[in-house]
């Protein structure tokens, strides 16, 4: 079910690693150095109570977790150092964001709320978040998208690895016996509730109508279009019972071995589930087989290209801090590590960034 996305806070967090040791050359307000540029301590409070309000009860609390708290202060600058690190090095990567990119992607939030902006405002006051904290949000998620792509755009995947991979991995390529069907349902009782308790003579009712249902199938009548006449299958019904592809494990026993028990075309006596009596159908058999690497190799191939561009990133980024010289003051040094993820949270969405892919999924 696809829900109206409310726009929440980011927890915007991108460390390969926390490079840069505490610096007694920092002056007394800063956290950071980078290059020539501080950021202070000031700045990094501003952005975890920014978090903290946009994710209440989902940071770590500094009276009972202290070392979490830490760890949490210490993530957050690190985010804001690679976002500056980005910054001096946007030109050497040949990366702009501008104005037309961040429009493009509030334009992108906004069509969650269909065209409601009243929605939309809501959702962000619910969120403790104004248009001003989502842009800069925004804009980061783009110098981030932009720079990790840059920096990763000559990663290329060799046939060999490839080949290698396939043949390291060939079990995960075991495609698995399927069977595609159809069904109709006959729920004993009143009101098509499978949940309910039913009495032996309303499962005998079932079971006789299944049987009348299934004779008029015998005599030349389409199942699909019986399905949509008797079925109580709310799922499949207007489907004309079909269930499409079917794999083991997926359904209840008893029908799971009618139905793998069966030929291509042949309709089965009323099955008894505690869903009640079913009338299946195989349409067609699928036999298990194992897919070749010319069938696998798209799949392995963005499968190896992420992981390498991840990896190239990491190796950027670190070099990119290493030649801009960061220093953090000691009590943000840290050895927690979140690998290259950057995660925005919507409700309803997550969108995770590694290296320079993005994924997104709507619940």
């Amino acid at each position: 079910m696809i829900k109206k996305c409310a726009v929440v806070a980011v927890l915007l967090i991108v460390a390969a690693a926390t490079f840069g040791c505490g610096g007694e050359d920092l002056p007394k307000d800063a956290a950071a150095k980078v290059g020539e540029t501080v950021i202070t301590t000031a700045q990094v409070d501003a952005r975890v109570a920014e978090i903290q309000a946009q994710l209440p009860g989902q940071t770590p609390d500094p009276e009972t977790d202290e070392e979490g708290y830490k760890d949490f202060r210490a993530q957050v600058l690190d985010y804001m150092v690679t976002l500056e690190v980005l910054a001096q090095k946007s030109t050497e990567l040949g990366v702009t964001v501008t104005d037309e990119d961040v429009q493009a992607q509030l334009d992108s939030v906004k069509q969650m709320f269909g065209g409601d902006d009243a929605a939309f405002e809501t959702a962000l006051q619910e969120q403790n978040m104004n248009l001003e904290q989502l842009l800069q949000n925004l804009r980061e998620r783009e110098l981030l998208n932009k720079a990790a792509e840059a920096a990763t755009a000559d990663v290329t995947v060799s046939a060999e690895d490839i080949a290698a991979y396939y043949e390291e991995h060939k079990a995960e390529f075991e495609q698995p016996e399927t069977r595609t069907a159809r069904h109709i349902l006959f729920v004993p009782g009143e009101g098509a509730d499978t949940q309910a308790e039913h009495t032996d003579a309303e499962w005998e009712a079932a079971r006789v109508e299944a049987e009348e249902a299934r004779q008029r199938l015998v005599d030349g009548e389409d199942f699909a279009t019986l399905a949509r006449e008797l079925s109580e299958d709310a799922g499949s019904k207007d489907q004309g019972g079909d269930l499409g592809e079917v794999s083991k494990g997926v359904m209840v026993p008893a029908f799971e071995e009618a139905v793998f028990g069966m030929a291509a075309g042949e309709l089965s006596q009323p099955i008894k589930t505690q869903f009640g009596y079913h009338l299946i159908r195989v349409e067609s058999l699928n036999e298990a087989k194992q897919l070749s690497l010319e069938e696998t190799t798209e799949q392995i191939e963005a499968q190896l290209l992420d992981e390498a561009k991840q990896e190239a990133w990491k190796v950027w980024l670190a070099e990119a801090r290493s030649a801009l010289g960061v220093v953090l003051g000691e009590e943000y040094v840290t050895t927690t590590t979140l690998e290259g993820e950057t995660t925005t949270t919507l409700e309803g969405e997550t969108t995770t960034t590694g290296g320079s892919e993005t994924t997104t999924t709507t619940n």
